[in-house]
């Protein structure tokens, strides 16, 4: 009896060891935050400002019907090489794609009709929170415009289901053409599970399915 308790007691320390790892000074490795995984098979895509059908009109993917506000989604992946790619469809039509790009940090590529280059670093190795780092390049929204981000992380939760999930939230203040309003992007990682969330103030934002 005695030394199942303390078998039980390791596996319990365990545990909260490795879910205050992203808080610890020594970070979480990427591959055990897996930023690549498939965060399940559907959610929910909530449209921004802009209605849904000029938004897709001026990406140049007309739609043959219109979009509602919100709509429930299945989620598609797809990976080539180091590309990782999430196609949110409703009723056999895509309605997005997310675009990331795996390495020695999980990067984004293109969300919300908007391209990245070069890709802009949203988890670096190890993922902590309390890390910032800066980035500078390109963004594609019909022609190519300079842009700088500011990247940040923090310890956050997300509720999946009916359980809130131990989160690395990572937010980003995206200057396009010099814009002193930066937009702000956010991120939600759970390890092990993926990116469960995500929000761009400008476009779009996908949620877990809500039970």
């Amino acid at each position: 009896m005695k030394g199942m308790l303390i078998a039980i007691a390791l596996i319990v320390l365990s545990a909260g060891c490795r879910q205050s790892s992203l808080t610890s000074a020594e970070g979480m490795p990427l591959d055990q935050l897996a930023p690549a995984t498939t965060p399940g098979t559907e959610a929910v895509l909530i449209f921004g400002k802009a209605p849904p059908d000029r938004h897709y009109r001026e990406a140049g993917a007309p739609m043959a019907r219109p979009v509602e506000p919100r709509s429930d989604v299945a989620i598609l992946a797809r990976s080539h090489g180091a590309i990782v790619e999430f196609d949110l469809q409703a009723h056999d039509e895509s309605l997005e794609i997310e675009s990331y790009e795996t390495g020695s940090a999980f990067s984004l590529r293109e969300i919300s009709s908007e391209s990245f280059s070069p890709a802009l670093p949203l988890v670096r190795n190890p993922a902590k929170a309390g890390d910032a780092w800066t980035w500078s390049g390109s963004v594609r929204l019909g022609l190519d415009h300079p842009a700088t981000a500011a990247v940040s992380t923090k310890a956050d939760k997300v509720k999946l289901g009916e359980r809130s999930e131990e989160a690395l939230l990572v937010e980003v203040q995206l200057s396009i053409d010099g814009s002193a309003a930066p937009q702000k992007l956010s991120f939600w990682f759970v390890p092990g599970k993926g990116l469960v969330k995500r929000s761009v103030a400008s476009g779009t934002s996908r949620q877990p399915p809500e039970d």
